[in-house]
């Protein structure tokens, strides 16, 4: 069973913080891989939107962008950290109908849970700007945390982290037409096979 821990931040801050922890039955590398690539963003972030978007490259100083027409939203980032597996550190705005929002600053830890070695702890916690609320920011990642802890679930179908396709055989081949990673009978370690979550 998924654990759901709402808190304030452990640190005292001026700025405003909104944390958000789940444990998710995947490993550490996969966790890390479903939050900085294509395809494992898509199995997980509004996964019934047809028009989601996704660009990230998970390297210091650039950046990902995640987007949805028929929301009307989305979230802009810039990596400051990168620490594989361990730590994700950006600079973080959301996206809206009124424009881009102040923007803040988004922590995003992996830890293998203590007390059972197959679960990862993720917790996002986002700094926001001074006198910015917290209630929109806290519902929109609680929401997403709870896809998020989703994966890993029974039965999940495999997809490519390239472009959201699915992926079958063994080894895993992306079954997309149009993807570069078609018909790879091998993945390097930034193109692993993420979960799709089955809903």
């Amino acid at each position: 069973m998924t654990d759901l821990i709402d808190r304030p931040a452990a640190a005292p801050t001026r700025e405003p913080t909104v944390c958000t922890v789940r444990a998710v039955a995947i490993s550490r590398d996969e966790a890390w891989d479903a939050w900085t690539t294509p395809g494992g963003l898509r199995s997980w972030w509004w996964t019934h939107d047809e028009d989601f978007t996704c660009t990230i490259d998970p390297h210091v100083g650039a950046g990902c962008r995640i987007y949805s027409a028929g929301r009307g939203l989305g979230a802009r980032g810039r990596f400051v950290t990168v620490d594989r597996p361990r730590r994700l550190v950006l600079r973080w705005r959301w996206l809206d109908e009124h424009g881009p929002a102040p923007e803040g600053l988004v922590t995003v830890t992996f830890a293998v849970n203590e007390e059972d070695g197959d679960e990862t702890v993720v917790r996002v916690e986002h700094t926001l700007s001074d006198g910015a609320a917290t209630g929109p920011c806290a519902e929109r990642w609680n929401q997403l945390m709870d896809s998020f802890a989703e994966l890993g679930s029974d039965g999940q179908q495999m997809v490519c982290p390239r472009c959201g396709w699915p992926v079958q055989g063994d080894p895993p081949v992306c079954t997309s037409h149009t993807c570069p990673l078609t018909g790879r009978d091998g993945w390097y370690p930034d193109q692993t096979p993420v979960p799709l979550v089955d809903y």
